[in-house]
């Protein structure tokens, strides 16, 4: 008999604490829902997420300057001029000139590594002066073990004929100063602008025998 009221004693008891735990339960269930729910609300979508395409001023921005020019010490003005006239476009291209922007007491083979890996073309003024010159050589084999075979590459002839054209060079399109160097000024900007998607391709280059033909 004591134990029977015993048990009819503890029995709301143990009911009582029971609902109390599923109660408590159900609770924390709807606040880890709610939590859950909130972070994916918070999270990004893949789509918006994902970046857009870079713009051409954007992929512009990725090297410090658009034109490095390869001249010779004994073509400085010659060089000066062609800079001249691609800085004073309406883009306002940005050239480099060795002996203008060159970093005093660096070392020249690191600052021609360098300046080559932070332009996006690099600009070969060929003259006799550029053909016997060693550090000329060695700008313009740089720049073609840093990108070969691709249209970063621009050879000018000035003063000097198609026998004297390079031979690494036989494979890339030049333009020839020595007809009209107005009108090659313009050609050479317009490459350049092409190149970093400004405007479209322009026409007017010349091939070397041998070398690719223009359509």
């Amino acid at each position: 008999m004591i134990s029977w009221f015993r048990r009819r004693l503890k029995g709301p008891e143990s009911d009582t604490w029971r609902s109390q735990e599923a109660a408590s339960s159900t609770t924390a269930s709807s606040r880890t829902s709610a939590s859950s729910l909130a972070r994916l609300s918070s999270t990004p979508s893949s789509s918006s997420s994902s970046s857009s395409p870079p713009s051409p001023q954007n992929a512009r921005c990725s090297h410090n300057f658009d034109v490095r020019v390869c001249h010779s010490a004994a073509d400085e003005l010659d060089a000066q001029l062609l800079a001249s006239r691609l800085e004073a476009g309406p883009h306002g291209l940005r050239c480099f000139l060795p002996l203008r922007d060159s970093t005093p007491g660096a070392a020249v083979s690191t600052d021609i590594f360098e300046s080559v890996r932070d332009s996006h073309c690099w600009v070969m003024l060929i003259t006799p002066a550029f053909l016997v010159d060693p550090w000329c050589r060695y700008q313009m084999h740089q720049a073609l073990a840093e990108a070969p075979m691709s249209n970063r590459i621009i050879p000018l002839l000035l003063r000097a004929s198609q026998s004297d054209y390079p031979p690494e060079l036989c494979f890339y399109y030049y333009i020839d100063l020595n007809r009209d160097p107005e009108q090659g000024y313009a050609r050479l900007y317009k490459t350049v602008l092409a190149y970093l998607g400004m405007c479209r391709s322009p026409t007017g280059v010349h091939h070397v025998p041998g070398g690719p033909q223009l359509s």
